[in-house]
């Protein structure tokens, strides 16, 4: 990380470390996003907890993208473009042995037929979905008589913000 700041950071066909450690702390804090606010709804401290991971993801995410424009003014190389195509030049004995596109195609059709069930589980009366698999129902939305809550108190805090 040092090497990247003074302008010696040398110039990687894949991650360079410090991506690669963006990309493991997206994937934690997405994981502490989901579960707790999964959990959230049973216990108030997962609330806190989950505000925290979100605004977290949202630090590491733009530490990330202000690095991406760092790595591609430094050394003068659209790597977002890589990042779409999955190519990049480079010395070949460098790069991925292989693309493993068997792999990647059923990780996307496993992540859409997630997604896809997830949307159709959605019960826009309730705010639930359903997941997949498990079955477990999962509150997405504010319930009608917590949303009146909400707005109540919402329309509470404006009316004294006018006062």
């Amino acid at each position: 990380m040092r090497d990247t700041f003074t302008g010696k950071g040398k110039r990687h066909i894949g991650h360079n470390p410090g991506s690669g450690y963006a990309i493991f702390a997206m994937l934690v804090l997405l994981g502490g996003i989901v579960a707790t606010g999964l959990l959230s709804q049973t216990v108030k401290i997962f609330e806190e907890l989950h505000e925290f991971f979100v605004y977290a993801m949202i630090a590491v995410v733009t530490v990330h993208v202000l690095g991406v424009i760092w790595y591609t003014i430094r050394h003068k190389e659209n790597i977002t473009v890589s990042m779409v195509t999955g190519t990049k030049e480079g010395i070949q004995s460098e790069g991925i042995l292989s693309a493993r596109p068997l792999a990647g195609f059923v990780f996307l059709f496993l992540t859409g037929f997630w997604a896809v069930s997830l949307f159709n589980g959605y019960d826009p009366n309730s705010g639930q979905t359903t997941v997949p698999v498990f079955g477990t129902s999962i509150q997405l939305a504010e319930s009608g008589d917590k949303a009146e809550k909400h707005e109540d108190k919402d329309k509470a805090h404006h009316k004294h913000d006018d006062d």
